[in-house]
């Protein structure tokens, strides 16, 4: 069993921000702060009663936001209970990267955590972290097994509906990534557990957000397909869309289909996670040298 830890920036599709409209992105031009924020980048509310939702497969979550003088009070719920409730009003000088909210020990099963702005000033989200533990075997440490667009793990549908990216190409993973504006188009990604050459006791896929791209969906193989929107202020490319953990053995699909007709999907990677402790690796990948953090 090994720890995998990652990292999203408060733009992330992951995390559900309501109602719509109630939260906007920082920018340098109103806050010349902005630069002391992970990723230089924050998502705030002015709004009373305005959320944000994320859900995890872990056993911990940290959500970090500032602290400052304009900031307020704020709740948050863990699985529709009550934990916390506090304020991220500092008379001072503002604290940046601040922990707002952490639990750990958490059974690793599917959790959510409700950030709600519960007084009448502001409250910003910055990132979140969580972990999760994965596997059964005595492994510490698994490397990511790279999957890029262009391998034949990837199933595209409609073929003709796919093009490349004609935007920033090049700060695409290997400089190659896949985009449709059609409806309906979809991607299915396939591996397996263990002994392929695609494998995945977790896997994380990768595309863009940004205000021209679009509502997607996603089907791990026969669930409920989960709804997710890649509609943000700004652009931006290597944006985790999807991440599953603690998988069954044996062969799943992860199927992304784009909601939004004349609005882009676009899709650049895979990352997989393997028990090495009972899996045969096989063309193995590091990204950016590291084994047990993905931060994006």
């Amino acid at each position: 069993m090994y720890t995998l830890n990652t990292t999203i920036d408060d733009s992330s599709p992951l995390i559900l921000y309501s109602p719509e409209g109630s939260w906007e992105q920082g920018n340098a031009e109103d806050d010349p702060e902005l630069e002391r924020y992970w990723g230089e980048s924050y998502t705030h509310t002015f709004q009373e009663g305005a959320e944000a939702w994320f859900g995890f497969e872990g056993t911990g979550v940290t959500i970090f936001g500032a602290r400052r003088d304009f900031r307020g009070e704020y709740t948050v719920r863990l699985d529709g209970q009550l934990v916390e409730t506090s304020s991220a009003f500092v008379d001072g000088p503002g604290e940046y990267q601040s922990v707002l909210y952490n639990v750990t020990g958490l059974d690793q099963t599917r959790h959510s955590v409700v950030m709600r702005n519960s007084g009448n000033m502001s409250l910003d989200i910055d990132c979140i972290y969580w972990t999760a533990e994965v596997g059964e075997g005595s492994y510490k440490e698994s490397p990511p097994q790279l999957l890029d667009d262009t391998q034949s793990a990837f199933t595209w549908t409609p073929k003709g509906a796919w093009t490349a990216p004609t935007n920033d190409l090049v700060k695409f993973m290997n400089a190659t990534g896949h985009s449709t504006t059609h409806a309906g188009a979809s991607v299915n990604y396939t591996f397996t557990s263990y002994n392929t050459s695609y494998i995945g006791d977790a896997v994380s896929i990768y595309g863009t957000i940004g205000p021209q791209n679009s509502r997607y969906t996603v089907q791990l193989d026969d669930k409920e397909p989960q709804n997710f929107s890649a509609v943000r202020q700004t652009y931006d490319v290597q944006v985790l869309l999807f991440q599953a953990n603690n998988l069954d053995s044996g062969e799943h699909s992860v199927i992304v289909q784009n909601e939004d007709r004349d609005r882009m999907l676009q899709i650049d990677y895979a990352l997989a996670f393997s028990d090495q402790a009972r899996c045969e690796w096989r063309s193995l990948s590091v990204l950016n040298g590291s084994w047990t953090s993905v931060q994006v």
